[in-house]
């Protein structure tokens, strides 16, 4: 089984990633498949060693090989490379789309697990306001409750 400890999280946000129940002194291999609004595919690899009890621990061990080196609790995300003919430019509004990221986990015995989880650049209720005048491009962006004015 797959373990996260955020199933929505923010963009900057660590997500703790456990994998459990795989044979213990045996590699495990992770493949996490992004999607993004645009349709676009990004995908990272890594091989773990479990521990005696068939627990990986993503944010505290290294891989064995992959698409990363060190110990990094994101390195499945940010390592991520875009799988060959995927669309490379993102619709107007995708900033303030969710995406999803579909872990899977196999190890040599045929032990395999699925976890889907959602990122997000925005928290609920944020919502983006461009303003462009003037030579000045801003955008802010802003809880649900926020009033402007603009003088």
């Amino acid at each position: 089984m797959i373990v996260i400890d955020q199933p929505v999280a923010l963009i900057d946000a660590a997500v703790a990633i456990e994998l459990r129940g795989f044979p213990p002194r045996q590699p495990v291999t992770v493949t996490a498949l992004q999607t993004f609004p645009s349709m676009s595919r990004w995908q990272a690899r890594a091989t773990y060693m479990s521990d005696d009890d068939g627990c990986v621990y993503v944010a505290r061990q290294a891989p064995m090989f992959g698409t990363y080196d060190g110990v990094s609790a994101m390195g499945l995300i940010w390592s991520a490379e875009r799988l060959p003919g995927e669309a490379r430019k993102p619709p107007a509004d995708f900033i303030m789309q969710p995406w999803f990221v579909q872990l899977e986990a196999t190890s040599l015995d045929g032990t395999r697990a699925e976890l889907t989880f959602e990122r997000r650049v925005a928290g609920p209720g944020v919502t983006r306001h461009p303003i462009r005048t003037d030579g000045i491009v801003v955008t802010f962006e802003f809880p649900r409750a926020t009033i402007i004015t603009v003088l």
